[in-house]
């Protein structure tokens, strides 16, 4: 794989392209006006760190417009959430996301219900804190592996770029109410995603990264949407790209999912114990989004997999 360029140009690239290490510089294709850049151009950081007992997600989304943030916090034993804090602000002092990683990167969202502040520095090195109602979180996420940027031309022939990170070492804590946790031994997984998106747009995702037999394991898959070019597996520091997924999301999200690439190398049952959604109806702007947390079992490349935790998505949105 190749190392990720200073400055990605998108107008000279060949497309789809899949680098690794840090997207440090970016220039998206031509786009028209600035109210289609507005309504269209989206960017977000979402994290998932995992450990033996419980998983939790954090996100902030820039939709151009409005913005949102979100943490949830899934428990295996009792197999639910155990919280879930989530605000939508307008687009403006309240929510800041970078455009790439330079210098450092990171996005900040602020409201009374939420704050979250994800920031990074040029090692590579998250530091992730949230609080909120109760739910007060600080995670420090180091790589073990070079991140991997994905570049692609969607339907309306707008460039996204997306740099994702697998199997992240986390030391932290989380506290929710008068119950704390030490997120010490968890392992974590980061997207940052930028691009001019398609107003309905649609994907299917599954990203899990775990200690597997004794190993340092990530896998980030996608139907739809950026297809194969951001679909790798990492093991022990070492990417391996991948086929485009083949997702059997079921109506019912908390069934078996199927998770398989077009390569045959990956085949993976994901069982859910506990869900994520969001239903947002505001008439011009509408979400359909399902993210189950669950374990995934099964075979990927040469590795058995036995009931590692991750995450599960069907996302349909109007934006």
């Amino acid at each position: 794989m190749e190392a990720t360029p200073s400055l990605l140009d998108l107008t000279s690239h060949k497309l789809p392209l899949t680098t690794a290490g840090a997207l440090r510089g970016l220039k998206h294709a031509p786009q028209p006006g600035w109210l289609w850049q507005k309504l269209h151009h989206k960017r977000w950081y979402y994290f998932s760190a995992a450990n033996e007992a419980i998983l939790l997600g954090c996100s902030i989304v820039n939709l151009g417009y409005l913005a949102k943030g979100f943490v949830y916090v899934a428990e295996r034993a009792s197999k639910k959430l155990i919280a879930h804090r989530q605000a939508l602000v307008p687009a403006g002092p309240w929510c800041t996301v970078s455009r790439t990683q330079a210098g450092g990167g990171g996005a900040r969202f602020t409201s009374p219900l939420l704050s979250l502040r994800f920031s990074r520095e040029p090692s590579g090195v998250f530091s992730v804190r949230g609080s909120g109602r109760g739910l007060d979180f600080t995670l420090v996420l180091s790589p073990t592996a070079e991140p991997v940027v994905a570049a692609n031309r969607l339907a309306t022939a707008a460039t996204n770029v997306t740099e994702k990170g697998l199997a992240h070492r986390v030391r932290g804590s989380l506290t929710i109410g008068s119950k704390n946790f030490s997120m010490d031994d968890a392992l974590a997984g980061s997207d940052f995603t930028n691009g001019y998106l398609p107003r309905h747009t649609t994907w299917k995702w599954a990203s899990v990264s775990a200690e597997v037999d004794g190993h340092d394991f990530g896998l980030n898959l996608v139907q739809g949407f950026m297809g194969a070019c951001e679909c790798v597996a990492v093991i022990d520091g070492t990417h391996t790209g991948l086929g485009e997924a083949l997702i059997d999301a079921r109506q019912d999200p908390m069934q078996d999912w199927r998770v398989r690439t077009s390569c045959d190398r990956v085949d993976l049952r994901f069982s859910p114990f506990a869900l994520h959604q969001d239903n947002t109806d505001l008439r011009v702007i509408h979400a359909k989004f399902k993210q189950p947390i669950g374990l995934f079992s099964g075979r990927v490349m040469d590795l058995q997999v036995q009931n590692a935790i991750g995450v599960c998505e069907n996302q349909d949105v109007l934006w």
